[in-house]
């Protein structure tokens, strides 16, 4: 494609700051869902944000699209940043408290 391209540039294109750009996904193209895969693996995975993986699908920005995000549960979260929530609340898995009632 390079050398396609740079033929194209050198015998067609007279204006300086002008260049032909062939688009190579077409020929990459896979079906839709396999793009979707793609492209959802590694915004989850925090490699592109949305607007990268917006832009190569074609679609405009969106706001906010230019974070990275790793995708994480709260549970994680906590256990990675050693976030506690400060309180003395000694409630087991079930959501009950192990103080006894009065």
């Amino acid at each position: 494609m390079t050398i396609i391209e740079n033929e194209f540039n050198r015998k067609l294109i007279t204006e300086r700051n002008t260049y032909i750009d062939l688009d190579e996904r077409e020929l990459l193209r896979t079906d839709m869902k396999s793009s979707a895969e793609y492209y959802n693996s590694l915004v989850a995975g925090g490699i592109i944000t949305v607007n990268e993986a917006r832009a190569s699908l074609g679609f405009n920005k969106v706001d906010g699209g230019d974070d990275l995000h790793i995708a994480y549960t709260d549970i994680a979260q906590n256990t990675i940043t050693g976030n506690d929530s400060g309180s003395d609340d000694t409630s087991d898995i079930s959501g009950d408290n192990n103080e006894s009632a009065e």
